[in-house]
């Protein structure tokens, strides 16, 4: 107990915590219940307790983790903690990383006033997987992905489970199963079900309890087949060096939600998910001439970058229209052409977005920047889009989205 209270100190001082003192009845062996007052109990042994859930962000020798069992809180993860990797190997706080889910022991009593809480008696540590599910806070856009058990379903909604933490996931998206790499309907999926669903750290997350996010795709297990979602490099190998994809010729390569053809050579060096079932006994694994059921290219994101269009969406002078009349043969009127593809249009005055929007496909435009977002991947155009007369203006990348 002495060292758990000088560990929390050291907190205190550190994250400048303001932590309430030792209740009587802790000094004299009784239980409060766990919050934000600081708890603790007479006994010297520690009372291991269990807690799993997605690393937040790590900050020095501590970590915040979204834990199911008490909500997003700080451990304590220094040189005193035991920490293994997913293989069970020996690692460091420095090998944590935003987005891996784990699985702690510790006796986690002791809990500081703060928000997130620090709790102190970290004991072990234990990485369960790399790159799982959602994070909060991300600094560049990346693929995420979320995979487990389908414990509701509602409203033309699945909540998904993993390790304690849970996902509201939206079905109107592409869902493709894992026996032929086929579209199914969202009647397919049902409680039980495993599921693994991609979006990027940019999807906007709704702010309820569980999370709610629309996926870009959702993968359906149906069958004995597995769900690769990394970067491949030149050779095809996994950024994790666990799976090398060998092709044979009648391999299926898709382009996510386009009809672009793409050859082996477009595969290389590019975000994939890949849908396969044998695999040879290797390391790192290499996938059979006949095992691949698809692989499906993944579009290439961009970082963000800071608007610094000058572009005035609302005003009609000649000297902000002098830009669009240098532009005017790569600029189309949008609403009226995509309508008479059979797009709907919709337009937010507040956030000045045009949505256009035909069966799985969304296309937004931000209107007075170059940036637009199809099926939330954000791209930017050559020109800028505009407002003249009432009308939203265009670069011809954006027109040939809707030709597709």
């Amino acid at each position: 107990m002495k060292r758990d209270i000088k560990k929390l100190m050291a907190l205190v001082m550190v994250g400048s915590m303001i932590a309430t003192p030792l209740s009587a009845s802790a000094e004299k062996g009784g239980n409060s219940d766990k919050g934000d007052t600081l708890t603790t109990n007479s006994d010297e042994s520690a009372q291991v307790e269990k807690a799993s859930g997605i690393i937040q962000s790590v900050e020095g020798d501590v970590i915040v983790v979204n834990t199911s069992e008490m909500g997003i809180g700080r451990f304590i993860a220094n040189k005193e903690v035991e920490i293994k990797d997913g293989n069970g190997k020996k690692i460091t706080v420095a090998n944590l990383k935003a987005g891996m889910t784990v699985d702690m022991r510790g006796d986690f009593r002791v809990a500081g006033l703060s928000y997130p809480a620090y709790y102190g008696g970290t004991q072990e540590i234990s990485v369960r997987a790399e790159k799982e599910t959602v994070t909060q806070a991300v600094s560049d856009n990346e693929y995420l992905y979320f995979e487990g058990k389908v414990t509701d379903t509602d409203d033309n909604r699945i909540t998904v489970t993993s390790g304690g933490v849970s996902r509201i996931f939206h079905l109107s998206t592409v869902i493709i199963d894992t026996e032929k790499g086929n579209i199914v309907s969202p009647n397919e999926i049902s409680k039980g079900d495993t599921i693994t669903a991609l979006y990027t750290s940019n999807t906007p997350m709704a702010l309820s309890e569980p999370p709610q996010i629309n996926p870009l795709m959702i993968v359906l297990h149906d069958g004995d087949n597995y769900v690769k979602i990394d970067h491949f490099d030149k050779d095809l190998l996994s950024s994790d060096k666990n799976l090398q994809l060998v092709l044979a010729d009648n391999t299926i390569i898709e382009a996510f939600k386009t009809k672009q053809i793409v050859k082996a050579e477009d595969i290389k060096n590019r975000d994939l998910m890949v849908i396969y079932g044998a695999t040879t006994r290797s390391i790192p694994a290499q996938t059979v001439a006949s095992g691949i059921k698809k692989i499906i290219l993944l579009p290439e994101l961009e970082n963000n970058a800071s608007d610094k269009e000058t572009g005035t969406p609302n005003s009609n002078s000649d000297t902000d229209n002098k830009g669009n009349k240098a532009n005017a043969h790569a600029k189309n009127a949008i609403a009226k052409e995509a309508r008479s593809m059979g797009y709907k249009v919709n337009w937010n005055p507040k956030s000045k977005v045009v949505v256009m929007t035909k069966g799985s496909e969304t296309i937004e435009v931000y209107v007075g920047t170059t940036r637009y977002k199809i099926n939330g991947i954000e791209k930017r155009s050559i020109v800028t889009n505009n407002i003249v007369n009432g009308t939203t203006y265009v670069g011809n990348e954006i027109l040939d989205l809707l030709k597709k």
